[in-house]
């Protein structure tokens, strides 16, 4: 089923025939955020990027692909981590995302996806700043996590390495609709694909500090909008294809697996299956104990994730 793409709410068609200016930045992102066209030209997209501070050398790029329940901007403390090492960091929001053009909790076509992240690589790696920089790693987290496989997959050649964080390469079993939930969708998808129909998950799922649930909760940025059938549809298409691609055309690239052990919105199963589809040596699977979905939100956790990422570049970036 091809699902509609998404639509310039925002910001408008970036051409009407002739070049345009991108939209200004918003004041919480001037020093770090940018648009560029979406691979596609129909909509304005949004980045972050966080360089080291320092005159020296830039060591390593990372790109960041964000999740369902957050954005580009809540990645800045792992990026501040990555640039005291020398690693500069780029973060995206995905089509209907954060400040991104399109339609909020809607993913209609992985490919759509990946081909932003490909255009965004290519507009940060083609600078010369970066063009000689060949250590350059890929993060993805939930969602986002679904996407840059796709991408790696499809582009084996770009990256160093990948690094999955709570990835949706497979949903928890309680979060798989019924087959004939799964038959209903797809028929009002014929005709309503970005109608709003449910909550993704109860939010006691994303955090186990309260306080850390709180922030999210008061992050305007933070989606919080019932998904779409179009989202339902395609990710349940995506994260049953995901094994079959892997089988046909295996990933051959360093890679750091991390989950919580009491995530109930992704499975461990799915990040084992990218461990074990996957013909590199170099490759992990970490499982954080307690933690929930949002392993960088979690106090108890997240200096030990965020250690582990920066330690696993930098040993792959000399």
């Amino acid at each position: 089923m091809k699902l509609p793409p998404h639509l310039p709410i925002k910001y408008g068609f970036p051409t009407n025939g002739q070049e345009s200016l991108p939209p200004t930045v918003p004041d919480d992102a001037q020093d770090v955020g940018h648009f560029f066209k979406s691979f596609d030209a129909r909509l304005w997209m949004f980045y972050r990027h966080w360089e080291p501070k320092t005159d020296g050398e830039i060591k390593a790029t990372l790109m960041i692909v964000h999740g369902t329940v957050d954005h580009s901007g809540v990645y800045a403390e792992l990026a501040r981590a990555l640039n005291q090492h020398g690693i500069a960091v780029i973060a995206m929001d995905m089509r209907g995302w954060g400040y991104s053009d399109g339609e909020s909790m809607y993913y209609h076509d992985t490919q759509t996806f990946v081909e932003d992240v490909h255009t965004l690589y290519t507009r940060i790696h083609d600078h010369p700043r970066y063009r000689t920089i060949k250590p350059r790693f890929l993060l993805g987290k939930s969602l986002g996590g679904l996407v840059t496989a796709y991408a790696i997959q499809h582009y084996p050649s770009l990256w160093t390495g990948l690094l999955g964080l709570s990835g949706a390469y497979a949903l928890d079993a309680h979060m798989k609709p019924s087959p004939l939930a799964v038959s209903a969708l797809s028929i009002l998808g014929m005709c309503l694909p970005k109608l709003p129909i449910k909550p993704l998950f109860d939010e006691d799922c994303i955090v186990a500090d309260k306080q850390a649930l709180r922030q999210w909760r008061d992050d305007k940025l933070c989606c919080k909008d019932r998904l779409r059938i179009g989202y339902g549809i395609e990710i349940l298409r995506a994260t049953d294809e995901l094994p079959r691609k892997l089988k046909r055309k295996p990933l051959n690239s360093s890679m750091l697996m991390m989950i919580g052990s009491e995530d109930v919105v992704v499975s461990q199963r799915g990040h084992q299956l990218m461990v074990d589809l996957n013909v590199s040596s170099d490759k992990e699977l970490k499982v954080y104990p307690l933690g929930r979905h949002n392993l960088l939100q979690e106090p108890t956790l997240k200096e030990w994730v965020m250690t582990d990422i920066v330690h696993w570049i930098m040993a792959r970036s000399k």
